[in-house]
């Protein structure tokens, strides 16, 4: 230590020496207070005076009341509500225990926070508001959906539905004809999505002959076979007449349903019979090229007598499968599947491998040939990607 840190050390201890004697000084010269002085500064309402009752009975600390006010808060009541309409930065909801009376409304998204775009069938919890649109507060998990590509980019899911219990494909026993590769692609899709599938064809009406009838059979013979042997329901109907509408509406009884189909093979008018009354527009084929015309261009959500939630969606042409592995189309294309359990190996795919079932199947005439084509196109789409 030098010289001069050594003086420095020595003046700042000489400075609090000087400052405890001056401090000793004033308490020196201040009175000494006796025991009657002391009772005397004391307050009227001492600590010593308080009682059990005063304790208990004493106003909360701010953060107490602060945590009180929260706890409030978090407790605010919510209520169900389902998504019966999307649009963008809004949606439309339809609280759970609304009536027929009551109007849908219209709610901003704002910043809620979500996994991903919001589907027509989505269960919402919201929080009503007397003087406003109820506020979403958070969506509850999906328990099942049905999903597709994005026809502007194959590899973007597109929902169609959600939290749905039947999907219901819609077919027409003629005009337009039967087409069994769509159909295929919805039971698969719905298989994917924990969906139970149900047949609907439409339009019995036009079956007026008994070769038409014979004709009909024939092209769902495949269709029967699958009803015995998977959770496939079958049901044929007439929008026009109403021949097997009840029927439908007790297969679709205290259940949320989504129907699907090829453009023009009467889903509005199916809805439109099931209830009673006209809720959707129905449009025709087109005479030209036998092609149905798009009279429901949105997805909707309508509410009908038994409980029963239906999902009208548009019509479409061509419906594809989102990132669709041949593993998968293996496992879940309807009768494969279960005749591919019998082939001699595990990872089979049904083409070219020996001791094939499905391929001796289709020989023996008990698949389906023109599914199994379907199939085979199908598997070579997956593999190209």
């Amino acid at each position: 230590m030098t010289q001069h840190d050594k003086d420095k050390t020595r003046g700042r201890y000489l400075r609090m020496a000087a400052k405890l004697e001056r401090r000793k000084e004033n308490e020196a010269r201040r009175p000494a207070r006796s025991d009657d002085d002391r009772e005397r500064e004391r307050p009227e309402d001492s600590v010593d005076d308080w009682s059990e009752e005063d304790v208990r009975r004493a106003p909360p600390r701010d953060r107490r009341a602060k945590r009180g006010k929260q706890k409030k808060k978090r407790e605010r009541e919510t209520v169900l509500a389902h998504v019966v309409g999307v649009a963008r930065g809004l949606v439309r909801l339809r609280l759970d225990d609304a009536t027929d009376d009551d109007p849908d409304r219209d709610v901003p998204l704002g910043k809620l926070v979500l996994d991903g775009p919001l589907a027509i069938g989505d269960e919402l919890d919201v929080e009503p508001r007397p003087d406003g649109p109820p506020r979403i507060v958070g969506c509850r998990p999906r328990r099942s959906a049905l999903s597709r590509p994005d026809p502007g980019n194959k590899h973007k899911e597109l929902l169609v539905a959600a939290n749905v219990d039947v999907g219901v494909i819609v077919a027409a026993a003629a005009s337009p004809p039967l087409r069994p590769g769509l159909i295929d692609r919805y039971l698969i899709a719905l298989e994917r999505g924990g969906v139970a599938p149900l047949l609907c064809i439409n339009k019995l009406d036009l079956c007026t002959s008994s070769e038409d009838r014979r004709a009909l059979d024939e092209a769902l013979a495949p269709y029967v076979e699958l009803e015995r042997t998977t959770e496939l329901s079958i049901v044929r109907v007439s929008a026009a007449s109403g021949e097997g509408i009840e029927e439908l509406r007790t297969r679709l009884a205290g259940q949320t349903a989504v129907f699907v189909g090829h453009s023009g093979v009467g889903k509005s008018s199916t809805l439109n019979a099931l209830a009673g009354r006209t809720l959707a527009d129905a449009g025709d084929v087109r005479e030209f090229d036998g092609r149905g015309r798009h009279t429901t261009t949105a997805s909707t959500m309508y509410r009908l007598e038994g409980a029963i939630r239906v999902i009208d969606t548009a019509g479409i042409r061509v419906f594809g499968l989102y990132a669709m592995t041949a593993v998968e189309l293996r496992a879940s294309y309807p009768g494969i599947a279960e005749l591919g359990a019998q082939c001699r190996f595990s990872d089979c795919a049904h083409v070219h491998e020996d001791g094939c079932a499905v391929r001796a199947a289709v020989d023996g005439g008990a698949f389906s040939a023109a599914r199994y084509a379907i199939y085979a196109r199908m598997l070579a789409d997956c593999e190209d990607d």
